[in-house]
């Protein structure tokens, strides 16, 4: 699969989500993820831009675990 920058975005905007990288890749549509890894590793900005998405995707993640514990159950 060739990279390019829409393809990148849509990564991006998964992991932060909350979505695994690992399960992104699952996708037919999407690259498998010893190629995210190669290309992460050939671009450090790349490999930045991984890395904040899955900080924003934990923080997601927080905020979801927040809101089923304020539900009354």
């Amino acid at each position: 699969m060739k990279k390019s920058e829409l393809l990148l975005k849509t990564i991006q905007e998964k992991i932060q989500l909350g979505n695994t990288l690992t399960s992104i890749c699952r996708s037919k549509e999407m690259p498998n993820l010893s190629t995210i890894y190669k290309w992460m590793n050939q671009d450090q900005q790349l490999k930045e831009r991984i890395l904040e998405a899955r900080r924003i995707g934990a923080m997601t993640w927080l905020d979801n675990m927040q809101d089923l514990l304020d539900q009354d159950i």
